[in-house]
């Protein structure tokens, strides 16, 4: 397992990035049952492959808390947790040759991970409000937005979200961003990091609030 980035955000928080470079043999025997079900033979070798990285992430950071990992379920809106461990929230992404995982033992989660590609400038009026609009310069800011949005909308964890009237994003200092979630009678603000891992951007949840 080519781990090629891993962080501790906080005692409770915990990330890492993995660079696909094995083949479907060399990982199959590695899943747990629950997590073998995701893969179908409807599947291209590469999602299956990114499905594989992401559960055995997961389950490496689960397991260096000392908690026990039997494979994760997803809720009705396609949230996934992990079997058996209510306390563990988690999220995962991937963008092939790389995935990635986070865990949190304190509350809901999201990690992204994106590869600047020219399909998001051409969305780009679909994601982003006028606001965010105006200081997006160059297409590495659109995919680091993108992958905020992705990120908050996993936090929240359900499927009504409308990412260019719900979520909003603004840039900070030292490669924060502020994030909020605000639809009906719920409103959130996070505090998410942004980092650059080879040609992709990685955006993950730091904290709960912002003042």
């Amino acid at each position: 397992m080519p781990i090629v980035y891993q962080k501790e955000v906080n005692p409770s928080v915990k990330l890492a990035v993995w660079r696909i470079e094995e083949n479907t043999t060399d990982l199959l025997p590695l899943l747990y049952s629950e997590d073998k079900k995701d893969i179908t033979d409807q599947l291209l070798e590469k999602k299956k492959l990114e499905i594989m990285a992401t559960r055995l992430l997961l389950k490496n950071l689960v397991e260096k808390e000392a908690l026990n990992y039997q494979g994760i379920s997803k809720d009705s809106h396609g949230k996934p947790h992990p079997l058996n461990s209510a306390n563990t929230h988690i999220s995962i992404s991937h963008a092939y040759p790389y995935a990635a995982a986070i865990i949190d033992l304190s509350g809901s989660t999201g990690i992204d991970i994106e590869a600047p590609r020219e399909q998001i400038l051409r969305i780009k009026h679909k994601f982003l409000s006028e606001e965010e609009l105006k200081f997006c310069e160059n297409i590495d800011q659109l995919t680091i937005l993108w992958a905020a949005k992705e990120c908050l909308y996993k936090i929240y964890g359900r499927k009504q979200l409308i990412f260019k009237k719900h979520l909003s994003i603004e840039f900070g200092t030292q490669n924060l961003l502020r994030g909020s979630i605000k639809i009906d009678d719920f409103q959130q603000n996070f505090i998410l990091k942004f980092e650059k891992i080879d040609t992709q951007w990685l955006v993950y949840k730091e904290a709960n609030s912002f003042s």
